[in-house]
């Protein structure tokens, strides 16, 4: 609306392929993950600190960034090291292995501008392939994206309590955890590379 110019949007959607792990309850007393940038505003200093309300469960946390020696220093000094573990830099199909394997995923994003209220992270795809539900923003596209697949549980900040109540909705219910991992299961097969490729493409010969 602003320049008046058109656009198209492209997705950094997941490519389809078999998953390499079904989902089944026993997923559930696996770890929590996130992957991704280890940079300010996702939510990674609050996640940190919401394991302390969560002392049966696990973090591993993939990537590096500008803010990865102060959340190691955090986990020193909150006595986390035997519950939070730092992977850095996966290799694509290792980190595969790693989010087949683990029972919820991480998408958070503070409220810190348009750019993330607006975002649709490409990790997003990347756990919905996987077949795993995750906890996600309240944010306008997640929220829409929910209203076809329920993938996500939706939070609406990123205080360490909010974040510890949202894993526990989804971790220390059985019945929602499954729903929530067959409409991920499901959703693969709509929401995949192909379609947004073939946009591309076509942006591409229309140049």
């Amino acid at each position: 609306k602003e320049y008046t110019v058109p656009f198209e949007i492209v997705r950094n959607v997941t490519q389809l392929r078999e998953p390499l792990a079904e989902a089944d309850a026993n997923r559930r007393a696996s770890y929590i993950l996130y992957q991704g940038a280890v940079n300010e505003g996702r939510g990674l200093y609050e996640l940190i600190l919401a394991m302390k309300d969560l002392p049966d469960y696990r973090l591993k946390i993939c990537g590096l960034g500008d803010i990865h020696e102060e959340l190691v220093k955090l986990v020193n000094e909150e006595s986390l090291t035997n519950r939070v573990e730092f992977l850095g830099y996966v290799e694509p199909e290792k980190l595969r292995q790693v989010t087949s394997k683990a029972a919820i995923g991480i998408t958070l994003f503070a409220d810190g501008g348009l750019s993330h209220k607006y975002s649709l992270a490409n990790r997003f795809f990347d756990y919905m392939h996987a077949g795993m539900p995750q906890l996600a923003m309240n944010y306008p596209e997640y929220r829409n994206f929910n209203e076809s697949f329920e993938v996500a549980h939706l939070i609406p900040d990123i205080n360490p309590k909010t974040i510890a109540s949202g894993l526990r909705a989804v971790l220390e219910n059985e019945k929602r955890y499954m729903h929530m991992a067959e409409q991920a299961s499901k959703a693969r097969f709509s929401h995949n590379f192909k379609e947004d490729a073939d946009k591309l493409c076509a942006l591409y010969h229309a140049l």
